[in-house]
């Protein structure tokens, strides 16, 4: 390991037990929608190379799924196994083994004590405090999406021969409540109110999560990645380089004349909104936009082909990805701040083989990286060692002393040497 200076047609099949699932929306907890609450958070991450280190690794593997965090500890897929790993050692508390081997491009979610763990094909629900396997379910087609959910209600996309479903199952077994299929590629899901939101093809899929249809927006390009649920709007890349803006009704339907885009340029990462800006990398650059006007503020050309960005605040508004650069890949900080004319970057790490990489972050501030040879490191701000600190300071308050005692010494001889009249 090296490391140098270290991210359709629809399908109805609402049963009476599904509609026992119904729950109020007040007290519906969500997890795994790209959305503020899973992208965005207050943590303290490390963004100065000096006070960045690298806690802990694990070993290179073929077949490594995308972490997922939990308050404490991560979640770590790999081969057919599930690992739940300390995050401040990396030693490992518990696992669980699977019938197959987990998906390697697609993340689980955690709602409650329960993991939605995708695997190639199929969804496992695991106990994450026993580590114990609750179900299983295979749906005979490959795991296309992240996993969600809300509730009771878990969602994934699934590709079976030349078609695509988007699935909601039961979380308690598995069996499926409510299903899309599509001739077009699906992508990741977002949750904007009650509604779950994804892509299919040149279409925008909104569906209510306790109900049994669907709306399709038409939106003109190919969607390009997850969509972004924001408190206002929806937001999402297109195959045409446009970064897009949407409103939604309270039935789901498309606000009139709210669908507004700004030219970009070049292939688009999926974008992430926080406080009246809009961030999204770019093969041509790093761009940050008002999302309120889907204008243009500012680019940073020299972050090309970047990953989905995700923002941390606990030390400033802070957006962080990586990109390309020769044979390594920098993990970018870019300091956004109305106070500054310009957003600021540093680069607290760089990290060799991320191709097809994953970066997640948990709320205590500790930064995974999955990279593309399955290896996970746990980054987080290097220890305050308050020993060197006082060895410091004493070292300090002996030279002053020094400097006193021969500034004295000095006078004195000044003062003898004097002629005396």
């Amino acid at each position: 390991m090296k490391l140098k200076k270290i991210i359709g047609t629809a399908a109805a099949v609402f049963s009476a037990a599904a509609l026992s699932l119904s729950i109020s929306a007040e007290i519906v907890s969500s997890v795994g929608f790209r959305t503020e609450s899973e992208l965005v958070t207050a943590a303290k991450t490390p963004y100065d190379g000096k006070y960045t280190n690298i806690a802990w690794d694990t070993e290179e593997s073929d077949s490594a799924g995308v972490p997922v965090t939990l308050t404490d500890s991560v979640i770590f897929p790999v081969g057919n196994k599930v690992l739940k790993l300390a995050e401040n050692t990396g030693e490992e508390l518990g696992s669980s083994e699977l019938s197959e081997k987990v998906s390697t491009g697609c993340r689980g979610a955690v709602v409650g004590k329960c993991l939605l763990q995708p695997t190639r094909t199929g969804l496992a629900v695991i106990n994450t405090e026993s580590m114990s396997v609750e179900c299983y379910r295979s749906f005979g087609g490959n795991i296309i999406t992240d996993a969600a959910a809300i509730g009771n209600f878990g969602y994934v996309g699934v590709e079976t021969d030349d078609s695509f479903s988007f699935i909601c199952v039961n979380m308690e077994n598995l069996e499926t409540l409510w299903e899309y299929a599509s001739d077009s590629p699906l992508t990741s899901p977002a949750l904007f109110g009650d509604y779950v939101v994804f892509g299919a093809g040149s279409s925008l899929i909104t569906h209510h999560y306790s109900g049994e249809g669907y709306t399709e927006t038409p939106v003109g390009t190919e969607i390009s990645g997850p969509p972004f649920a924001g408190e206002y709007a929806v937001y999402f890349s297109g195959s045409d380089g446009k970064s897009y803006k949407l409103r939604l009704n309270d039935d789901g339907t498309l606000e009139e004349d709210t669908l507004i885009s700004c030219d970009i340029g070049g292939k688009l990462s999926s974008p992430v909104a926080w406080n009246g800006r809009l961030y999204v990398a770019s093969s041509e650059g790093f761009y940050i936009l008002d999302s309120l006007n889907m204008e243009i503020i500012t680019s940073i050309p020299d972050i090309k082909s970047g990953t989905d960005p995700i923002i941390c605040y606990g030390n400033g508004p802070r957006v962080y990805l990586l990109y390309p650069e020769g044979e390594l890949w920098n993990f970018c900080c870019v300091l956004d701040s109305e106070e500054l004319e310009a957003p600021e970057v540093t680069i607290p790490a760089r990290l060799e083989n991320f191709a097809g990489g994953r970066l997640t972050v948990s709320s205590n501030g500790t930064m995974y990286f999955r990279d593309g040879i399955g290896r996970l490191y746990a980054a987080q701000v290097a220890p305050y060692n308050i020993l060197l600190v006082v060895v410091k300071l004493l070292m300090l308050l002996v030279l002053v002393v020094l400097v006193l005692l021969i500034l004295r010494y000095w006078a004195k001889n000044r003062n003898a040497n004097k002629p005396r009249y």
